[in-house]
């Protein structure tokens, strides 16, 4: 017993040797054309991509459940572009299932000895789908990794319909490079540089997808790009320099720019925004209904011809910075309790806030919560309204400029008392609206809370305030009675 043990662990080396030998002896090395339609099987799995393949038009490659595809590293040393690819002029079937899916990666995950600044990932070049030649391919449950190309077909001309469903890739330069109409569900794609990259001249629809830690989750496609349950989550760029499309009930977390350079037609609805840099960094012709925009750097950074409905803007840096005329609707918000400012005009445009809520009835936080023209004289201004602290009624209007249309819906509403000249150098008149306040007192205070007038009595319905001793600046003037603030300027 003690020999056979002996025996045992003197042989035991070896006998791994042989097994690991006979492992890799049992691998099917492939290359070349496929002339006749072939399958690739279970049996012979793993597969070893051993050069560039062609699938050739009218035929066939079959790839069975559970098979292995392995292409040999061959990185340029020069172009670093990876010399083995498969390509289909033909037909490919790889449908794999839950409990056996296809794999398709490379021999080596070692660093090639060249690395490209956008290549940085490739140890094969991907699969090539020769549309414009008649090719068609299936996908269903198999992963692809360390590709250069990923799945490829950059055909402008490109149609008919391509479905890449339950799928993962990873460590890829591009994931899908593709043309034409692309249907993809179920798919996770993570630490990519570019899992979807192109511009599809029909349609793009992706379903209960996933991004993450990905360059740029979704990059250069044109309009019809539609996105449905979908999670993007710790990527540089979720969406990037694209155009067109829908978003729905779709989350985008810690990414450092979740939308980034939407330039046209995007319908964006019920979707989540958190964690991320800047939530919408620049945004143009684009509606944005019914999200929550809570704890960004940027909740939503906007050009023109916007519709931003129903949405709440919490508790960002910034909430909304406005970079160009609103010519459609922002209402019916809430923007609010953001740490820097509520709302930033980074433009000289006067534009009118009236609709949204800023969840305080204190003229003071809710006017050092919104930068302006009161601030920054290049900037433009904002009227708004001061609203209950429910978000239900309008208590009163701030209008600091005339924009030619009340667009208030009818509503009748005016402020407790005006300011004028504002700004003003020597003198401030102020004049009630409301015979309450014809008897009462006001204080002015500094953008930092510092009381620096304080019981100014008026009995009359316009008083004419002496501010020739205040250091110019901006201020807020306080109706003591009923707590109405408004501010002004001291030049």
């Amino acid at each position: 017993m003690l020999k056979l043990k002996g025996i045992f662990h003197l042989t035991h080396s070896v006998i791994c040797f042989f097994l690991m030998l006979n492992l890799v002896n049992a691998q099917t090395p492939v290359s070349g054309g496929i002339y006749n339609s072939t399958s690739w099987t279970l049996a012979g799995s793993p597969y070893l991509i051993t050069g560039p393949i062609v699938v050739f038009p009218g035929k066939t490659l079959t790839i069975e459940p559970g098979v292995i595809v392995k292409v040999q590293a061959n990185t340029d040393t020069i172009t670093g572009i990876s010399q083995n690819y498969l390509e289909i002029r033909g037909n490919l079937v790889a449908v794999g299932t839950p409990s056996a899916p296809i794999v398709f990666t490379t021999d080596s995950v070692n660093s090639p000895n060249f690395i490209p600044v956008y290549t940085p990932y490739e140890q094969w070049n991907g699969i090539r789908i020769k549309t414009e030649q008649g090719a068609t391919a299936s996908f269903d449950y198999f992963t692809l990794d360390h590709s250069g190309y990923g799945i490829d077909n950059l055909n402008d001309s490109a149609s008919g319909t391509i479905s890449i469903n339950h799928c993962t890739f990873s460590n890829n330069t591009w994931g899908l490079n593709m043309f034409g109409n692309i249907v993809i569900d179920s798919c996770i794609f993570i630490n990519n540089y570019y899992p979807l990259k192109g511009d599809p001249i029909n349609s793009l629809n992706a379903t209960n997808c996933v991004f993450s830690q990905n360059h740029a989750a979704i990059s250069y496609y044109g309009g019809g790009s539609n996105f449905t349950n979908c999670i993007f989550d710790d990527n540089e760029y979720a969406i990037q320099n694209s155009a067109g499309g829908t978003l729905s009930n779709c989350t985008f977390t810690n990414n450092d720019f979740a939308i980034y350079n939407a330039y046209s037609g995007y319908d964006i609805s019920n979707c989540t925004f958190t964690g991320n840099g800047e939530a919408f960094s620049l945004i143009d012709n684009s509606s944005i209904t019914n999200c929550q925009i809570t704890g960004n750097g940027l909740g939503i950074g906007v050009g023109s011809g916007m519709i931003i409905q129903n949405c709440e803007i919490k508790n960002n840096q910034t909430g909304l910075r406005i970079y160009g005329p609103v010519i459609s609707d922002v209402k019916d918000n809430e923007i609010c309790n953001n740490s820097l400012y509520n709302v930033e005009n980074a433009s000289d445009m006067n534009l009118g806030l009236e609709k949204n809520c800023f969840c305080s009835s204190d003229s003071a936080i809710v006017e050092g919560l919104i930068y302006d023209g009161y601030d920054d004289i290049t900037r433009g201004l904002f009227n708004y309204a001061i609203y209950d602290s429910a978000c239900q009624n309008v208590l009163y209007y701030v209008t600091k400029v005339n924009l030619g249309t009340t667009n208030l819906e009818n509503e009748v509403i005016t402020p407790a008392f005006t300011l004028y000249p504002n700004p003003a150098s020597g003198f401030l008149t102020v004049e009630t609206t409301h015979a309450s306040l014809f008897n009462t007192s006001l204080s002015i205070y500094d953008m930092n809370g510092r009381l620096m007038k304080n019981n100014i009595f008026y009995t009359g319905d316009i008083a004419r305030l002496d501010i020739r001793d205040l250091p110019n600046g901006i201020y807020i003037l306080s109706e003591n009675a009923s707590g109405n603030r408004q501010k002004f300027v001291k030049q």
